[in-house]
């Protein structure tokens, strides 16, 4: 107990040392008697000279601490007073709209919850397509659904927003902003790793937009390398992103400057960064060069591939990506529907007649089928498109 209280005590004395060397003081005008001039007044909070002050004196400074008095200090040629200001209780003040980015984020948030829906839509449409054609339908290509479907579907503006937000995110500090109910303070609290890996496969739909650019020059060697470059990609970033973590960086320096003499003084307390446009940059960076390594490789090790599906109705991403094998016959393509959705032609099916909506083109095509195929089922429920 002896030990406790002597801890105390080195604690309180250190304490009061530091305050007074700070010399902040209480100050009046006043007057010593009726007939004296003004005088200004002035003592330490914690006046060595008068120690039976001390409890009040720390009720005071204990305000200063939880925010609810400044300590001000003021040079001027006569000499430098550091002084407590009165009790000012906090107040409650809406921030102005246009100093936040919260609209801008309201939007890019929106923006990611139409690509999900439609993402979704897509996939749903697909799926009710695999259900009609009884299984009869290419597997792997469903695997291309963000590839083309995304961006037939959605479109690359709209995906590139997407992954926008999430090399944001990955570009930024968590930094909270806690209270013990006393006071008010910024803790950097980590990411937990499965939230980094999530957001680091978000940056794949950037992928997604870089190999549809390229496919006018990587052509048919873009099936080869997109999937790897994919998941190097997102190995890369989680790496990067969990190894090396963006920090927040707090910078104090309290300025002031006079807005309007003896009416307004603006103050600055500090700075606060939580993102970093290196970090940004950098990612960026990884996506396209992940690219050309992985289409480089693909051209060294593969040899010269041939692509003989040439129909109007394919965007480039399913005329690269998906596979034609065992689907051509008599220069006629059977590609199967579900397939054709993910390509964004949308197809019924009445009688010996297929038609087909291109909602690249908006035109609808009846297409008659041939009785030669009942025969074969995968062909059968396939929509055959002029080769």
């Amino acid at each position: 107990m002896l030990t406790a209280n002597a801890t105390f005590f080195e604690s309180a004395s250190a304490a009061t040392a530091a305050v007074q060397a700070l010399n902040i003081e209480f100050m009046i005008f006043t007057k010593v008697n009726s007939t004296a001039p003004l005088t200004l007044l002035h003592t330490n909070v914690l006046d060595s000279g008068d120690p039976g002050f001390y409890f009040f004196g720390w009720t005071y400074l204990y305000d200063w601490v939880v925010g609810n008095r400044e300590a001000v200090a003021f040079q001027g040629d006569a000499g430098n007073l550091t002084i407590l200001t009165d009790l000012e209780l906090p107040l409650l003040q809406q921030a102005r709209t246009w100093e936040l980015s919260q609209d801008f984020a309201q939007y890019c948030r929106a923006g990611v919850w139409y690509v999900t829906f439609v993402m979704l839509f897509v996939a749903a449409i697909a799926c009710g397509y695999m259900v009609a054609a009884r299984g009869h339908f290419e597997g792997l290509n469903m695997l291309e659904l963000s590839r083309v479907g995304g961006i037939v579907w959605v479109g690359r503006p709209l995906l590139f927003l997407r992954s926008l937000t999430a090399l944001c995110l990955l570009s930024t500090a968590t930094f909270n902003l806690q209270t013990t109910g006393y006071i008010s303070y910024f803790a950097a609290v980590p990411t937990p790793w499965y939230k980094t890996w999530l957001a680091s496969s978000e940056a794949t739909w950037l992928v997604s937009v870089v190999n549809d650019i390229a496919l006018v020059f990587t052509k048919e060697y873009s099936v080869y390398y997109v999937t790897p470059n994919s998941a190097l990609v997102w190995f890369v970033v989680a790496v990067l992103a969990y190894s090396a973590p963006v920090k927040a960086h707090v910078a104090l320096h309290h300025d002031c400057d006079i807005a309007e003499m003896n009416l307004q003084v603006v103050c600055t307390s500090g700075d606060i960064a939580i993102g970093q446009i290196t970090r940004l940059v950098m990612l960026a960076i990884i996506v396209v060069a992940c690219n050309m390594v992985c289409y480089g490789v693909a051209r060294t090790v593969v040899r010269k591939p041939h692509c003989y599906v040439k129909s109007l109705l394919l965007s480039s991403g399913a005329k690269y990506l998906f596979l034609h094998s065992g689907r051509i016959f008599d220069d006629v393509y059977y590609l199967d529907r579900a397939s054709a959705a993910l390509a964004g032609v949308l197809t019924y099916r009445r009688g010996q007649t297929m038609y087909a909506l291109d909602i690249k083109l908006w035109r609808v095509f009846a297409i008659p089928l041939s009785l030669a195929n009942k025969n074969n089922p995968t062909l059968d429920a396939a929509l055959p498109l002029l080769n």
